[in-house]
């Protein structure tokens, strides 16, 4: 027969209360135990009455509400118990210092076990704790990883662009990999090819949360510096929308942010990010602002004023050299005066264990529904979002007669100097839109939507915000064509130049004719998103580097470390072996590239 009794290490509860959270983290904080729900506080059993709702409330706890991650640490289950079910908790001893995450590291948020209570830590006590966590001697270099058998193709990779020469003996103990055991640590699992570290963008619908989310980006599963990077890029590139208008007779580009100080901010936050804790920096995107959050706060050692001087002390020693090496950082403390010089201190928000970064916007970005399927948000594993890979577009040329960028800016020129003398801005959706006519007068919206990338309803309502003033129909819907309008007459896109048949091709197509990767990735026609949009010679490049890394690397492998399809890879291998740089020495299954020549 099953008895039970509290002890130090057995908290007893009747049913699901609301100090749940705080006897999982006080075991989490010393030294272990078990919680069992459903018997009361003399041993009785009385049982769980709706077990699948406790259980889910648990389950919430344990994912939700306490930081760092427990899940490692906390399993749940249950035991059939004199004919009644209860909820069995079972808590090992963390490695680092919980707490209840709405709360924070606060009296409130961290507790400890002590004899059969649970009790609130005080603030020295705390500080003792937390600093034996994140000493910098005994950080991420001397937690042991979680990651079993990691790989760094990646991370070569990129040391290898840099010039640095891969000794695979002493690899993981030259960049500090390994802990002083000669494990594997956490900085080696955030580099590994694969783990656990996922970094969320999230775009809302408007100025708050509340307002719904509108797209999630995830960028993970993969090697912190390049999850990072493509985090960077999809805002950079696809959010960072520009606005032309004209003043007195002169051209003015506006971005939406400034790049290089939304860059350091950025890179500055997953560097000082306190990675023990498990949770990585985020991106929120509203209409008027992002944010760039990050664990940590600012270091104990380092006052505000050192830190808006540019005084760095970082958070991460060991990454941070591997930073400045791949020309992430510079060492100079460059990045927080950057910032400051473009938003002021005012960016800076420093909470009680985060930092949050502010970038305002210099206008209000529109919200556009690209998700035809309903109102749910769309969820981008990492960071794929809306667009597909290979899909068509319009810049491309004949030998004889071109379809030129400048062509279609002369047209865009006109409309933008009609719209400025009505004190109107067109958005970058209905600027998209219009290349696109210029391009395809005869253009569906169904075209439209997917060259554009947003929704056939977004598509609709562009074009009556654009029609009468900008643009005119002639025709019927089926079998008619879009006419672009200055004043009440139709412009000619000619111009009275010769205008050949645009030719349409796929990105591999493209590649392949013109030596150069068109992509279109989000909103606007014709711009080269991000940087994946490199030239073959650049690919070529990049491929003989990860053989000189990785001689058995599969097709699969790199068409994921190329970004490119497995047609662009199978392409660019044929190249290369016509060339006679590579050859490949055995079956598909087992054998492995040699290189014939080191350049």
């Amino acid at each position: 027969m099953t008895t039970f009794a509290e002890t130090e290490k057995i908290e007893l509860k009747q049913k699901f209360t609301e100090s749940i959270p705080k006897e999982i983290v006080a075991f989490l904080n010393t030294d272990g135990g078990t919680v069992y729900i459903g018997v009361d506080d003399n041993g009785v059993v009385c049982g769980v009455k709706d077990l699948d709702e406790t259980l889910k409330k648990v389950a919430d706890v344990i994912e939700n509400q306490i930081l760092p991650d427990s899940r490692p640490f906390v399993e749940l289950g249950t035991k059939f118990v004199e004919l009644k079910h209860v909820v069995e908790i079972k808590v090992k001893k963390g490695d680092g210092l919980y707490y209840i995450k709405k709360y924070g590291r606060s009296a409130q948020g961290c507790y400890l076990r002590v004899g059969t209570t649970c009790r609130s830590m005080t603030e020295e006590q705390i500080r003792i704790v937390h600093n034996k966590f994140l000493d910098a001697s005994a950080r991420i270099t001397e937690i042991a990883s979680r990651t079993k058998n990691p790989t760094f193709q990646y991370l070569k990779l990129m040391l290898v662009e840099k010039g640095y020469t891969i000794n695979e003996t002493t690899f993981a103990e030259n960049f500090h990999l390994l802990t002083k055991e000669g494990e594997y640590n956490k900085m080696a699992e955030l580099l590994a090819d694969k783990n656990e570290v996922s970094i969320k963008v999230v775009r809302f619908k408007g100025k708050q949360k509340a307002d719904g989310i509108a797209i999630r980006n995830e960028y993970g599963d993969k090697c912190l510096l390049v999850a990072m990077k493509q985090a960077f890029d999809y805002c950079a590139d696809v959010i960072n929308e520009t606005h032309t208008s004209f003043r007195n007779g002169m051209r003015v580009d506006t971005p939406l942010f400034d790049r290089t100080a939304f860059r350091e901010a950025w890179f500055n936050a997953c560097l000082h990010n306190n990675w023990v804790d498990g949770t990585p920096p985020a991106i929120y995107i509203y209409t008027d602002r992002l944010e760039i959050i990050s664990t940590g706060g600012l270091p104990a050692n380092l006052t505000k004023e050192d830190f808006f001087r540019g005084v760095s002390k970082p958070v991460n020693e060991e990454l941070a050299k591997l930073f400045i090496r791949l020309d992430l950082m510079e060492q100079t403390g460059y990045g927080v005066p950057r910032v400051t010089q473009s938003y002021g201190q005012e960016a800076f928000e420093f909470l009680d264990f985060f930092i949050r970064v502010t970038v305002p916007f210099a206008f209000e970005i529109e919200f556009e529904d690209v998700n035809q399927q309903g109102n749910e948000p769309i969820n981008s594993k990492n960071g794929e979002t809306a667009q597909k890979n290979g899909e068509k577009v319009t810049e491309n040329v004949t030998e004889t007669g071109k379809v030129t960028e400048n062509v279609t800016e002369k047209v865009i020129e006109k409309v933008i100097e009609k719209a400025a003398l009505s004190n109107e801005k067109l958005s970058d959706n209905q600027m998209a839109i219009l290349r696109m006519i210029i391009h395809n007068p005869f253009v569906s919206k169904a075209g439209l939507a997917e060259s554009v990338g947003i929704s056939l309803n977004s598509v609709s309502r562009n074009i009556e915000a654009l029609r009468g003033k900008y643009l005119h129909r002639v025709g019927p819907a089926k079998g008619g064509y879009w006419e672009i309008l200055q004043g009440s007459e139709p412009i000619n896109p000619n111009d009275g130049e010769t205008v050949e048949k645009t030719v349409v091709e796929t990105v591999e197509k493209t590649v392949e004719k013109t030596g150069k990767t068109v992509e279109k990735t989000g909103k606007t026609v014709g711009k080269t998103v991000g940087k994946t949009g490199k030239t073959v010679e650049k690919t070529a490049e990049k491929l003989v580097g990860i053989i000189k890394v990785n001689s058995k690397v599969t097709i699969k492998e790199l068409t994921s470390l190329l970004n490119i399809t497995r047609r662009g890879v199978e392409e660019q291998i044929k190249s290369l072996k016509d060339k006679g740089i590579i050859r490949r020495v055995g079956p598909a299954k087992g054998g492995h590239w040699e290189l014939l020549q080191q350049s």
